[in-house]
């Protein structure tokens, strides 16, 4: 099955397969509205952020919107597959700044394996260097004795950083029931260019782990539990985290804590902090404080 549009793109034009695989995509069933309209907005988008990117603008102008087209051409049989144009209309300006839409796509799957880097090396707490090169920007992580490197284009983080959320958005949707089992952006000639699976969704997941060293922090306990051993305390400003209210449990147990330290201002404890890390914000916060007596 074939449904063309009447319309063509026009321009720099680059043809990309969108196809989505999984028990709830196939001729038989039907294709899952739901997966398919969010998979196609948020992809939408992802590009929309590159082009504004290349062409260094900061939101999408009605001339952009114009400008730049994306076009559902085909929908074949089998897993969910569509056919879609991706052009750009040069305009006076353009012209100038050779927008290319292969150079979209190009910074498109650079950004996507910048951050699947980033989120391993957040999670895993490895180093993360930056450099300049002749060929774009190279990112290095070394952890373990294993060193990773890869180049992509500079414009690449800008989107990174701006798509962020979109890419997050993208990795939730393969399931663990096989429903949706991938969801992936091909080349012209069927080669994949991004794709979203189960390691990419674990990549993508908000995740929360324990630091190796205990840190010194200062603070009031303003709720405590003897018989969970649990509680709640206030962080003041000074220490290496956000002020704020943070939940606690003591790492031995010991009650003795309640009885010396509790309810009373400034006072210094050793606490191991666990951290919750988001990949679609990168932000990473504290979810737990373990207090030791």
């Amino acid at each position: 099955m074939q449904n063309d549009t009447n319309e063509v793109c026009e321009g720099s034009v680059e043809r990309i397969n969108f196809r989505i695989k999984g028990k709830s995509f196939n001729k038989e069933t039907g294709y899952d509205l739901r997966t398919v309209a969010k998979s196609l907005d948020e992809f939408g988008k992802i590009i929309e952020k590159a082009y504004l990117v290349t062409i260094n603008e900061p939101t999408l102008t009605k001339e952009n919107r114009t400008n730049l087209q994306i076009k559902l051409r085909t929908v074949e049989d089998g897993s969910f597959l569509g056919g879609i144009d991706v052009g750009v209309i040069g305009t006076a300006l353009q012209l100038f700044q050779q927008v290319d839409v292969k150079n979209v796509i190009d910074i498109t799957k650079g950004a996507f394996e910048f951050l699947k880097l980033r989120n391993n090396s957040s999670k895993k707490g490895v180093p993360m260097t930056i450099n300049n090169s002749e060929n774009g920007i190279v990112v290095v992580t070394s952890g373990s004795g294993n060193e990773i490197n890869i180049t992509i284009p500079e414009k690449s983080l800008d989107l990174a950083e701006k798509a962020q959320s979109n890419f997050s958005s993208l990795a939730k949707l393969p399931t663990n029931d096989g429903e949706v089992e991938s969801v992936t952006i091909e080349d012209n000639k069927s080669n994949p260019v991004i794709k979203f699976d189960d390691e990419t969704r674990e990549n993508f997941k908000v995740s929360s782990s324990y630091e190796d060293d205990t840190v010194e922090i200062v603070g009031r306990i303003i709720s405590a539990n003897e018989k969970t051993c649990t509680g709640r305390i206030n962080i003041g400003k000074g220490n290496d985290m956000n002020p704020g209210e943070y939940p606690f449990e003591l790492i031995d147990r010991d009650i003795s804590i309640f009885h010396q330290k509790a309810f009373t201002d400034g006072v210094k404890f050793r606490a191991l902090r666990k951290i919750k890390y988001d990949p679609s914000t990168n932000k990473k916060e504290v979810e737990l404080l373990k207090l030791i007596s």
